[in-house]
């Protein structure tokens, strides 16, 4: 089912981030999955903080991915392979991070682009989509070197919250509208046979994942585990740019709780005959 839905198929015939993003958060997962459950566990711990780091590298929204991870595989009574996890992460990432301070300036370990990010959509004008050619940004800005610019937009969009903050959060809603809906966004891509084709098949995976949460038979930390990316995907997206294609690392943990759902009922169905 997840080699098959629309959206993956569509990401994977472009050139982005996501379609690589996609096959590391998945390997994160798994590769935490088999830590919690094998003798050999510390392996398996390193190689899910890799692959997390790989992943923040990708798309900077999953630089928190490593800590949640790590902090899944403490509170399953692995504290040393949640910190060997969230080690590993940080090895990863600590040659681009090293990188950035000897040419931005700065500590940053992926990249400074989270200022420009916030100010886009934290500002007069800003309706939650993505930037376009017609947005403008503080004069200052322009002036100034990459991390000073950061800095500079982040602290206007602060100020800008500060001041409106009921519009503030009318296009958080907009973000997570747009980051989680069942169709695309762009009017150039809601024809009718597209519609009917994206339609039908988010609402058979997200109805099936959410009733999959309910099952007995998934452990808490199975459930926890693969919502991960999805809670921080949505947080993350709740505060910059809302996209359908922001989710698309999220969406093969959600055929995972899809296919429990699913052999849940099969099986239900066999019992039942």
């Amino acid at each position: 089912a997840a080699a098959a839905h629309p959206e993956l198929l569509f990401w994977s015939s472009l050139l982005l981030s996501e379609t690589l993003a996609i096959f590391l958060v998945t390997a994160a997962l798994w590769a935490a999955m088999r830590s919690r459950v094998m003798a050999s566990s510390l392996r398996w711990s390193l190689a899910a903080g890799a692959l997390c780091g790989a992943a923040a590298l990708t798309r900077a929204s999953l630089l928190p991915l490593a800590v949640l991870l790590g902090l899944w595989l403490a509170l399953a009574s692995r504290p040393l392979a949640g910190l060997l996890c969230l080690t590993a992460a940080i090895l990863l990432l600590a040659p681009w991070t090293l990188r950035n301070r000897l040419v931005v300036g700065a500590w940053v370990p992926v990249t400074t682009s989270g200022g420009c990010d916030l100010y886009a959509q934290c500002r007069d004008g800003a309706d939650g989509g993505p930037i376009t050619p017609d947005d403008t940004f503080p004069k200052e800005a322009y002036s100034m070197d990459e991390a000073e610019a950061a800095r500079c937009l982040r602290k206007a969009a602060m100020d800008w919250i500060r001041a409106h903050p009921g519009r503030a959060f009318s296009l958080t809603l907009v973000r997570l509208r747009r980051t989680w809906s069942p169709v695309p966004n762009d009017p150039e891509h809601r024809t009718p046979a597209v519609l009917a084709v994206t339609l039908t098949a988010n609402v058979l995976l997200f109805g099936l994942a959410g009733a999959a949460l309910l099952l007995k038979r998934l452990s808490a930390a199975t459930r926890t585990l693969v919502l991960l990316p999805v809670l921080l995907l949505a947080t993350v997206h709740a505060i910059c740019t809302g996209s359908m294609r922001y989710r698309a690392p999220a969406l093969p943990g959600l055929c995972v709780l899809a296919g429990a759902a699913l052999v849940s009922a099969l099986g239900a169905s066999v019992s039942a005959t």
